[in-house]
């Protein structure tokens, strides 16, 4: 999807596919342990970060500018859109009050 979407060169596909693997096997590593420790949590946002840095430096000025409007929109994916109409889905239930 990356290399379509942001036009990548034979070679930046590489670099990207050894890039995504390798962050791939540490998730997968660390969500097999089980760790849910602070420790664990940063070391996740470490690799991650790690990740974004390698690929600011195969993207080209364009293609960084691509693939940055990519993470927003699948961010906002993520967050389930609309908190507005999040919020409507609780009016009308009725409380069963102190019990």
């Amino acid at each position: 999807m990356l290399a379509e979407k942001l036009d990548l060169s034979a070679d930046q596909q590489k670099q990207v596919y050894a890039l995504q693997l390798t962050r791939t096997r540490k998730m997968q590593e660390m969500r097999e342990a089980q760790d849910q420790s602070r420790d664990a949590r940063q070391r996740m946002k470490s690799t991650n970060d790690d990740f974004k840095q390698s690929m600011e430096t195969i993207l080209t000025a364009d293609q960084k500018t691509k693939y940055e409007a990519m993470q927003t929109e699948m961010g906002e994916g993520r967050r389930g859109g609309n908190m507005k109409q999040d919020s409507t889905r609780t009016k009308g239930k009725r409380s069963r009050g102190p019990r």
